[in-house]
């Protein structure tokens, strides 16, 4: 199961949170991607005015993807509890 919401948390969920900043301001807008272990896309979600985004998810290996005109970025990330993770791009 797999959701992407960056305004909203969900107590109990597993989850991969974070922020995109361009040239030093949280960018509203840009577009994550979440890719499972294989590489195979998941879900994506426009971030937040604050720049936010979020997927929830089940436990495992994951890789977060930041995709901008210029190229992408990936990030990857391992959820093992419910404290999940954050992955933060600083471009």
């Amino acid at each position: 199961m797999c959701g992407a919401n960056p305004e909203r948390s969900q107590t109990g969920d597993y989850a991969i949170t974070g922020t995109v900043v361009v040239d030093g301001e949280r960018k509203a807008g840009a577009y994550v991607r979440l890719l499972d272990k294989n590489g195979e896309f998941v879900a994506e979600s426009p971030t937040s005015k604050g720049g936010a985004f979020a997927f929830f998810v089940a436990q495992g290996s994951w890789t977060v993807r930041l995709v901008l005109p210029s190229g992408s970025i990936d990030r990857s990330t391992v959820v093992v509890d419910q404290a999940g993770s954050t992955v933060e791009f600083v471009v």
